[in-house]
């Protein structure tokens, strides 16, 4: 069935609580929100997550975003930021900045410009661009 997991896929889910149903179903349906929350973390462990959370090697840590509330989520410690620097380690439009040791990049969208335009121009008292 399209997009339903690989059998490897499957070897990796099978002792996780939440899949348990889906495993029996043979369907694995989209999970939303809040049935990732529901019963977190109980519905994730797993010995050998248990373990690497005793070990050091996970970490519980609240996840990122600006359009949602955030939500208690079980990851390696600095993944975000060995993720960062991976992706801009890799990139082929700002790699050479990271090549040439530079200390920081920013990346913003034009939406988050203007909204910071539109910010700061509302604490002068002025329209944007003016």
């Amino acid at each position: 069935m399209k997009g339903q997991p690989t059998d490897e896929v499957i070897e990796h889910i099978r002792d996780i609580p939440i899949y348990q149903e889906s495993l029996a179903k043979g369907y694995f349906p989209v999970l939303d929100k809040p049935e990732i929350a529901r019963g977190f973390p109980g519905n994730w462990m797993t010995p050998r997550l248990a373990a690497a959370l005793e070990n050091g090697e996970a970490e519980f840590v609240l996840s990122t975003g600006t359009n949602h509330a955030r939500m208690r989520i079980i990851r390696p410690p600095y993944f975000l930021l060995r993720s960062y620097y991976e992706l801009w380690r890799d990139h082929p439009d700002i790699g050479g900045t990271w090549e040439s040791d530079c200390p920081r990049v920013s990346l913003t969208t034009v939406l988050a410009t203007e909204h910071v335009a539109r910010v700061n121009a509302a604490r002068r008292g002025v329209e944007p661009g003016r």
